[in-house]
C-alpha cells in the first residue's frame, strides 16, 4: 500500500519478514509460497521506494518502524530507520 500524504511510504505486510531481506532481497523465507515471486516482488518495491525516497514500513520488523533505502546495485541498504509509534 503507497501513501503519500506528506512524507512517502509503503506499507509492505508480509513482503519481507526480517531485515536480511533488504542487502539481499532474493533470499526466501519459509513463508513466501512462491520465492522466485517474492523475491522479484521485493527487488521491485524496493527499487521504487528508494527512488521515491519512500519509507519502507513492514509488519514484522523488531524494534524499528521502517527504513528508507538507498540501492545499491542489486542490492538495497538501510539509509536511515524511521522510529514510529
Amino acid at each position: 500500500v503507497w501513501l503519500d500524504a506528506g512524507v512517502p511510504a509503503v506499507f509492505v505486510g508480509d513482503l519481507t519478514h526480517c531485515p536480511i531481506q533488504i542487502p539481499r532481497p532474493a533470499d526466501a523465507c519459509a513463508f513466501d509460497v512462491d520465492p522466485v515471486a517474492a523475491a522479484v516482488t521485493r527487488t521491485r518495491v524496493f527499487t521504487e521506494a528508494s527512488r521515491a525516497r519512500a519509507a519502507v514500513i513492514p509488519a514484522h520488523y523488531p524494534g524499528h518502524g521502517g527504513a528508507t533505502l538507498v540501492a545499491r546495485g542489486d542490492a538495497f541498504m538501510v539509509d536511515d530507520w524511521l522510529e514510529l509509534p
